[in-house]
């Protein structure tokens, strides 16, 4: 919400979970910290960031699904038309959402065993939101995110040694 105070034009839906129990010096810490990353970082509106770096430009997109949110970037080169974007995708859904793509879009898959990561060339960035929020890994609420790793607990260890 403090995101809002400082960019009205955001679109929060009410499903966002807010924390409540947020000092306000972690509030200020925090609007603080935006407006110094705006300095290299302007904001274009629409959940909206760019940055330029030479002959390419650098959109990081704001992207709010019900209670979950996340930012992503997107690249976009002089002379080259459409943005280059990464979407995550469940392996089990890979062929599902091959269907979803348009002629030409797919540039190339790399496989990360739980996810195949999508790199993508669209047209504008509008598709690249609609993909994202209907396949990315990390709204699908549907799977499971995997442990990273398992925790062993000192005692657990010692006992398997013994047996």
């Amino acid at each position: 919400m403090e995101l809002k105070l400082i960019h009205p034009d955001l679109f929060i839906p009410k499903e966002l979970p807010i924390l409540t129990e947020v000092s306000r010096e972690e509030l200020e810490d925090f609007r603080v910290s935006v407006l110094e990353l705006e300095k290299t970082w302007p904001y274009e509106g629409n959940g909206m960031w760019r940055r330029d770096f030479d002959s390419c430009t650098v959109h990081m997109v704001l992207m709010i699904k019900e209670d979950m949110w996340t930012v992503r970037p997107t690249v976009s080169k002089e002379g080259i038309s459409g943005y280059g974007v990464e979407i995550p995708v469940d392996t089990n859904l890979a062929e599902e959402f091959e269907k979803d793509l348009l002629k030409n879009e797919l540039e190339a898959i790399h496989d990360h065993t739980v996810t195949l990561h999508y790199h993508l060339k669209l047209d504008d960035l509008k598709r690249y939101i609609q993909l994202a929020k209907k396949w990315d890994y990390y709204f699908y609420k549907e799977v499971p995110w995997p442990a990273i790793f398992d925790v062993v607990f000192p005692q657990e260890r010692e006992s398997k040694k013994r047996r």
